[in-house]
């Protein structure tokens, strides 16, 4: 007895027969198990068993429709699969080895698989067919769609003289229908597995960025069938990265599909930080002498700052030191923010070598203005004009920030005027005028505690262009000038405790405009030399309230310099005569009443200034040349009685100020036709 089964994959069946048999088979001289092995003789008949055929002198599955495999004890079904003509029919039910089905069928269309049999990879279970005991699907095998009734036997092994019909077992089997499911190693006909979606990676590069800045969203996707990115971005298609600018800190979320509708997202943060801001960044002096130090300080937000040329960090609002200067250094200021984003400024602290010119800056320019040194070390700059209306106004030096500031302002417009330090610490600002029309008699002091000015008794004249000198009993000298009208020779005095004027009965012995004033510290009487023309030079006793003449200058000079050396002579310089400006210079010995001529100065000048300086020596500065404004400075050696050139100033000058700093610099001030500017020269 046998059993047959018939696997259909596709339009192909394999077909697999087990013979029982209980002896073996001759056919001529060979004996064999398996009919393959057989050889015969082609177009003999009988060469070969039932369902066989002789072919290239071996035994071989007949191609006929419905044939079967000669029985045989555990052969294998032929790998290729013989499609037989019943492969569309309905199957029946067949209990005999002889092929035929026996209930159902309207073909041959259940052949057996021996036990043992294996289908080979990617055969398909044909509708109704049964894989016979011990048969197996192997990896990839797929039920064909739309099979109805198909049962997988439970592998039991065929036992001879038993008809095993197709009953179902415990191994399970598809009933038909598309998709049947498969037996070991078995996978669905239609879509297969689908996998999960995967985001390996999502990220913003930065992830910290300044407002108003861009960064880049990027993701890494193996599986995934759509990618949406949140905060109004959407659908994203064809790219794996996005730019975008929030403007605030944000996160977005990823979100990945697959096709059946499951999805995992992931999320990525952008930080916005404000961008960095300097406000300032200053030297606290600058020029300074070679040699000197001064401090930096800056003012910035949103950020860390570090200043170059090996200061490294500073904090907002605190001053760190730049150490001992030789030569002149730009700082650079960098602040930057946690974005890596930076802002810079620089400052430059120029460094003055000896004999030098540095600029700095005034609020207001002037010429004929008055500069005091006040107690505090501050200077005080009060009125004139540039070549414009006179003003009012009145600034503040600091020698420590070498910067300007305004102060308090006069109640009249004043220039040509003079302006005293009182032994109480005020400054007297007498006279003077406006333009050419009026001249004043008034008075004001200036308080450098409030900054401000206040009237006080009026000259008992109307003077400009003329002298106020401190005498050693604190009350002040005032001299000549002129009213307006012509050149004065009268004097008056003014008491600081009265706050009143009083003329001097006794007059000058010459009328002097623009003419020089100081007090000899070893007599305590007062100097008065030049001034319009005049060649001889007085003395002014405070005891007696009197003039005397006390000899001549070497020649009659208007508007030269005077200035007292520490031997206590006096030393005049350039001036105009005769309608030519001079270089000559001379030296006045007020113990001998005489004067000499010196060295000459290497440029004739006029409306110069001359300031002694702690050395000894005295600096001369700027002034006109009767065709143009100088830019050149010369020193006077005492001792030697000689002149050198230094330095250039930076700027032409004339009727502008000089005064001498405690810190060994001079400083300039205004003059005529300039821009706001001052400078400081450098020994």
């Amino acid at each position: 007895m046998s059993t047959k089964s018939i696997f259909h994959f596709g339009a192909v069946r394999l077909m697999v027969s087990a013979f029982v048999v209980a002896s073996s088979f001759s056919v001529g001289c060979y004996k064999s198990l398996d009919p393959r092995e057989i050889h015969c003789t082609p177009g003999e008949s009988g060469s070969c068993p039932d369902g066989y055929e002789c072919k290239a002198n071996f035994c071989a599955l007949k191609t006929g429709a419905g044939g079967a495999m000669a029985p045989s004890d555990g052969a294998v079904a032929d790998v290729l699969g013989i499609p037989t003509n019943d492969a569309l029919g309905t199957p029946g039910r067949d209990s005999m080895v002889d092929g035929n089905a026996d209930s159902g069928g309207t073909g041959e269309s259940v052949d057996v698989a021996t036990t043992g049999g294996v289908v080979t990879s990617g055969g398909v279970v044909a509708s109704g067919g049964a894989v016979t005991a011990g048969g197996v699907v192997a990896t990839g095998g797929v039920f064909a769609t739309g099979g109805a009734g198909g049962i997988v036997d439970a592998g039991l092994p065929d036992s001879p003289g038993l008809d095993v019909r197709d009953v179902p077992m415990g191994g399970g089997g598809a009933t038909g229908g598309a998709g049947g499911v498969p037996v070991t190693g078995g996978v669905p006909a239609t879509g297969g597995t689908i996998a999960d979606p995967v985001i390996s990676t999502f990220v913003a590069t930065p992830t910290t960025i300044t407002a108003g800045k861009n960064t880049t969203l990027s993701w890494s996707l193996p599986t995934a069938a759509t990618v949406t990115i949140d905060q109004g971005i959407g659908l994203m298609t064809g790219s794996l990265s996005r730019v975008v600018a929030p403007t605030t800190t944000t996160t977005y979320t990823l979100t990945a599909q697959n096709t059946a509708g499951k999805s995992v997202t992931a999320q990525t943060t952008v930080t916005v930080v404000p961008a960095s801001t300097i406000a300032s960044f200053t030297a606290a002096l600058t020029p300074i002498a070679s040699g000197a130090s001064t401090t930096l300080t800056a003012a910035f937000s949103n950020g860390a700052g570090t200043i170059d040329q090996g200061k490294g960090v500073i904090t907002s609002g605190t001053a760190i030191s730049t150490g001992v200067l030789s030569t002149s250094t730009t700082y650079t200021l960098t602040v930057t923010n946690p974005a890596g984003d930076s802002v810079t400024a620089k400052v430059t602290v120029t460094v003055a070598s000896p004999g030098t010119f540095a600029g700095i800056t005034t609020l207001t320019p002037r010429q004929r203005h008055t500069a005091t040194l006040l107690a505090n070390g501050k200077v005080l700059i009060v009125g004139g004009n540039n070549s414009g209306p006179t003003t009012n106004t009145a600034e503040l030096y600091n020698p420590i920030t070498q910067t300007f500031v305004a102060t308090g302002a006069m109640a009249t417009q004043r220039e040509c005027h003079t302006a005293t330090l009182l032994t109480n610490g005020k400054v007297l600002i007498t006279g003077g005028q406006i333009g050419n029309s009026p001249y004043h008699s008034s008075a004001e002091l200036y308080d450098p505690a409030t900054g401000a000015f206040t009237p006080t008794g009026s000259m008992t004249t109307a003077r400009s262009w003329h002298t106020a000198t401190l005498l050693a009993d604190g009350t002040v000298l005032v001299v000549a000038g002129s009213n307006g009208v012509g050149d004065l020779r009268s004097a008056e005095l003014y008491n600081p405790a009265t706050g009143t004027f009083r003329a001097i009965s006794n007059v000058m012995m010459n009328t002097r405009i623009g003419h020089s004033a100081f007090l000899l510290p070893t007599t305590q009487k007062v100097l008065i030399v030049a001034g319009n023309g005049a060649q001889s030079i007085e003395f002014y006793d405070p005891v007696s309230e009197s003039f005397a003449s006390v000899g001549s200058m070497t020649i009659a000079r208007s508007y030269p310099t005077a200035t007292l050396l520490p031997n206590n002579k006096v030393l005049i310089s350039g001036g105009w005569a005769a309608d030519a400006v001079l270089g000559s210079t001379e030296v006045y010995d007020p113990t001998s009443k005489t004067s000499a001529l010196t060295g000459a100065l290497p440029e004739v000048r006029e409306f110069h200034t001359s300031t002694l300086l702690d050395n000894g020596q005295v600096l001369v500065v700027g002034g006109q040349n009767q065709t143009s404004f100088l830019t050149s400075a010369e020193l006077y050696d005492p001792a030697a009685g000689t002149w050198k050139t230094t330095g250039a100033p930076n700027t032409g000058r004339e009727q502008h100020t000089a005064t001498a700093l405690p810190d060994r610099k001079v400083l300039i001030v205004g003059g005529n036709g300039q821009p706001p500017g001052a400078e400081l020269y450098f020994y």
